[in-house]
């Protein structure tokens, strides 16, 4: 829920910025944005910690697949938080910039910051398709679970080509570890301990 808190208050195109728009108007839209972006970077920055702490139950249970998925899944999943935390530190620099009246900077910044959505979701897409692997080849989730992941990784694929909406369906990402999260905590912590008694 932090992630999706912080990706709210950093969705610059929420509040009419864009990076066509004159370096005039892009430096006034910024101004007084600083406590948002910075309210921001706190939010993602905990979602950032939490998604990290994630990725311990998630090795636990790929490890009943093939090891390499697990590294592939994980891997995936440090790439996102990565990003996640570049794309804070973008937008507060961004929101300086406007703040100060260094309208050009504010601009450039935006400009990396409104790419770098598109690029936070290769990482997502690698963990997610890994974990559906697993799921569906090798039954390490429940057949659901797995299907739905399948579902979400088909609408990140769609995400990274040049025309998909990659802002918008970023949300996908973090969505897939919220649901994750709770079969782990409800359900697939009973599971992995079944199994591993097994």
């Amino acid at each position: 829920m932090c992630s999706f808190a912080g990706i709210v208050f950093i969705d610059h195109g929420g509040k009419g910025l864009d990076p066509t728009q004159s370096v005039a108007q892009i430096g006034d839209g910024f101004a007084g944005l600083t406590g948002e972006a910075r309210t921001a970077a706190a939010l993602i920055g905990a979602a950032t910690a939490l998604s990290l702490i994630f990725l311990g139950p998630l090795w636990a249970h790929l490890r009943r697949g093939p090891s390499w998925l697990a590294v592939i899944a994980v891997a995936g999943g440090i790439a996102s938080a990565g990003l996640l935390l570049i794309t804070c530190v973008l937008s507060i620099a961004a929101a300086t910039a406007g703040e100060v009246g260094d309208g050009q900077t504010a601009r450039t910044l935006l400009i990396i910051e409104w790419e770098a959505a598109r690029v936070a979701v290769p990482p997502s897409l690698v963990t997610v398709a890994a974990a559906t692997l697993a799921g569906l080849r090798f039954r390490v989730f429940p057949r659901a679970f797995s299907l739905l992941s399948l579902v979400m990784a088909a609408i990140l694929t769609v995400a990274i080509l040049p025309l998909g909406p990659a802002g918008l369906l970023g949300f996908v990402g973090p969505l897939w570890v919220l649901v994750a999260s709770l079969m782990f905590a409800f359900g697939g912590a009973r599971s992995l301990g079944h199994r591993s008694a097994d």
